[in-house]
């Protein structure tokens, strides 16, 4: 079902609070993040400056959470709190610390601190698009609307941005600004929620606090019947991995966890189907992405001659996606405590 629009609705002033996880403070992860908070502030005060369909209540709360024992997050904080001082009657920038560096932690104790009756999620390092804010919340004019996701992409600079923007789950997309339609899934790096949707705190744990609670709490929203609204017009570019490593680790970390997730929606019935099942669900997903891959060649923009390197850069990402979902088949434990990426905690359980 598609919306070209959303009709105005008479809402009463809301608060609205943007919430940033700092979970991988890297030094350029520190200036991404600043950027972003850069782009954050000139985005409210253009979207309160403005007679909107949906309004807020003056200040907008933009909250930092950060892991109080990583000593490198020290740089990004001194640098944070000096725009925090320079907080207005229109923005109020205000820093949590918490005992954690896990992404979906972080998240939630951003939640349960935060004071909006709309939440925004956002990650420290995506870049929003201008005109993003005002696409992310204007479906909120209508009351039966809880939960928005945006477009988060890759740019597709260069052979491995073109490749990643190619074939990841976070594909260059149509932006399509006026479009609005219904989703079975969202990311937790650019996503709006109404307060009265969901639970506190939201994101549900998920073993050795992996990434992918989003599809869980995706699953849960629908199995409530609460309708999640992508806003192709609500851009944010995503950084590609940095070096060799972080592919090797991006790539492992995503099958590792696909894996996890399978499990926590209990999608393998039977111990003994346990292992295969798990193996060919996503081997199969994996193999599925040619027909989404043709959608996407366009607006990649890839040359004849780029074209071979390109997608055996593809085929070596997925193989190492397979490896880590085989390899925790295998043995999650060791999974969990020595494959991770940068910033994140070691799971000992």
């Amino acid at each position: 079902m598609l919306l070209a629009v959303v009709t105005q609705i008479p809402n009463k002033n809301e608060s609205l609070s943007i919430l940033i996880e700092c979970s991988q403070v890297t030094p350029t992860g520190t200036l991404r993040c600043l950027d972003l908070l850069r782009e954050l502030r000139l985005q409210v005060i253009d979207y309160l400056a403005e007679e909107r369909v949906f309004t807020v209540q003056q200040p907008v709360e933009i909250l930092f959470v950060y892991d109080a024992s990583n000593v490198l997050s020290k740089s990004l904080l001194d640098q944070l709190r000096m725009i925090s001082d320079e907080s207005t009657e229109s923005i109020n920038v205000r820093l949590v610390a918490t005992d954690s560096s896990a992404y979906y932690v972080q998240k939630n104790v951003g939640y349960q601190n935060s004071l909006g009756t709309v939440n925004v999620f956002v990650d420290s390092d995506v870049i929003p698009d201008p005109g993003w804010l005002e696409r992310l919340l204007e479906p909120f004019a209508s009351p039966s609307v809880h939960v928005v996701c945006g477009n988060t992409y890759i740019e597709p600079r260069g052979l491995l941005g073109k490749a990643f923007a190619l074939s990841w789950f976070h594909p260059k997309h149509d932006p399509a600004p006026a479009l609005l339609e219904r989703s079975i899934k969202f990311h937790a790096n650019n996503v709006a929620m109404r307060r009265a949707a969901t639970e506190d705190p939201p994101f549900p744990r998920l073993q050795g606090d992996v990434r992918g609670s989003c599809a869980a709490l995706a699953v849960e929203l629908r199995d409530s019947g609460i309708d999640i609204w992508h806003s192709h017009g609500a851009g944010a570019s995503h950084p590609i991995p940095l070096g060799p490593l972080d592919f090797l680790l991006r790539a492992l970390v995503h099958g590792r966890d696909l894996i996890i997730l399978s499990r926590y929606l209990k999608q393998s019935k039977t111990p003994v189907d346990d292992k295969i099942s798990h193996i060919w669900l996503w081997i199969i997903s994996v193999f599925r992405f040619p027909s989404a891959v043709k959608k996407r060649f366009r607006l990649v923009g890839i040359s004849f001659f780029e074209l071979p390197v390109i997608l055996s850069i593809c085929a070596i990402y997925y193989g190492f996606v397979i490896s880590g979902a085989i390899l925790t088949c295998l043995h999650t434990p060791t999974m969990l405590r020595y494959i991770n990426l940068p910033g994140q905690p070691r799971y000992d359980g």
